[in-house]
């Protein structure tokens, strides 16, 4: 496999269900040396990468729908859930930095991410919650988060993004390139039905 085709892949692994239009955000760690490359290839449109951490070889982004995600957090509740955790009401951009910054103390101190991930990520902030409070432990389920509530809801969304990459994996390794598939769903949206099971 090619450096690029490696690349492609790895984006394919971490990013496919927001590639695909189904969910708003996803963790991206990938090695230092494609940093230029990722920029590049999020410059424009409609996904766009916060760098959150960075050692001296790997970089970890959030790889993010820019509308959907400033939709997301201006939601009354999980507006108040981030204010009660100390981040200001000053917009997206300002709330990426701060989770940045906490990023930053936390490896530092070779302390956990910071817990509130789960909301960027677009998790169900009762899940969220059930973590914090659960100190991760309890859950009834876990697949791409740790879930407290709504168990039938998680395993239908949790489908949806095995499907996502299943999806993108397969166009990778049929030679289509990542640059191409953001230009072919960038005008994807979540379907409202979705929507509504992720924001419960």
């Amino acid at each position: 496999m090619s450096q690029k085709t490696d690349f492609d892949m790895q984006i394919a692994n971490q990013c496919a269900p927001v590639l695909l239009g189904i969910k708003m955000s996803n963790i991206l760690i990938t090695d230092i040396e494609n940093e230029k490359k990722l920029y590049r290839l999020f410059c424009f449109g409609a996904i766009s990468v916060k760098c959150l951490s960075r050692n001296e070889d790997k970089i970890t982004y959030l790889v993010y729908r820019k509308e959907e995600l400033e939709s997301y957090l201006n939601q009354k509740r999980i507006a108040s859930f981030l204010e009660g955790l100390g981040y200001e009401k000053a917009g997206t951009r300002e709330q990426l930095n701060q989770l940045s910054y906490r990023f930053h103390i936390n490896r530092k101190n070779r302390m956990e991410f910071p817990h509130e991930i789960g909301v960027f990520l677009g998790y169900p902030l009762r899940d969220v919650i059930g973590f914090i409070e659960n100190s991760g432990k309890n859950f009834l389920l876990c697949g791409y988060w740790k879930v407290y509530y709504n168990v039938e809801q998680a395993k239908q969304i949790f489908s949806y993004y095995d499907y996502a990459k299943r999806h993108i994996k397969y166009l990778v390794q049929s030679g289509v390139k990542i640059e191409w598939i953001l230009s072919f769903y960038s005008s994807n949206r979540h379907d409202e039905s979705e929507t509504k099971l992720i924001a419960s």
